[in-house]
C-alpha cells in the first residue's frame, strides 16, 4: 500500500479543496468524503494508508468510523483534527478508537507534513517524498 493515498473525510468544501490541493502538490493522492458513510463506502472499493477526519463530522460518531476503517485495514494512520477542546475520557476513547495523532485546528500545513511523514515511518513505509517534505525544511511552529 503506498504512503501516499490519503482519504479526507471533511465537510467544509473549501477546506477539502485547500486540503486536496496542498497534498496533491507535493504528490500524495488524496480523495475527499464529506459524510462518513461516503468515506467508508470509498474505503470499501479502495485502500489507503493515511485518513485525515475531524473529529466531530456530519453528527455522526466519528471514532466508530474510526475503527471501521481501522478493521478494513489495519495499518491505516489516522490524524483526527478538532477545534474542540478534548476532555480525558474523551482523549482516551480517541486513542482506543486507533487515532494516532491529535491535531488542533487550525493547523498549518507544514506540520501536516511532518506528522505524514512520522506516520509513515511508524508504519514501516518508507515516506518517498521531494525536497520540500525533509522534516528538517519545516520549520517548527504553532499549530
Amino acid at each position: 500500500m503506498s504512503s501516499r493515498k490519503i482519504l479526507i473525510l471533511e465537510e467544509d468544501h473549501h477546506l477539502q479543496w485547500v486540503m486536496k490541493t496542498y497534498l496533491e502538490s507535493k504528490g500524495f493522492t488524496a480523495v475527499i468524503a464529506d459524510r462518513g458513510d461516503k468515506a467508508l463506502e470509498i474505503a470499501s472499493k479502495d485502500k489507503f494508508s493515511i485518513f485525515i477526519t475531524e473529529y466531530w463530522i456530519d453528527h455522526s460518531n466519528t471514532l466508530s468510523i474510526i475503527k471501521k476503517l481501522k478493521a478494513m485495514m489495519p495499518r491505516l494512520y489516522v490524524l483526527l483534527n478538532t477545534y474542540r477542546v478534548i476532555n480525558e475520557v474523551e482523549y482516551q476513547a480517541i486513542l482506543e478508537a486507533g487515532v494516532d495523532h491529535l491535531i488542533e485546528k487550525p493547523f498549518s500545513f507544514e506540520k501536516l507534513i511532518i506528522y505524514l511523514k512520522e506516520g509513515s515511518i511508524k508504519k514501516g513505509e518508507k515516506f518517498i517524498g521531494s525536497e520540500s517534505l525533509k522534516i528538517n525544511s519545516c520549520k517548527p511552529g504553532p499549530n
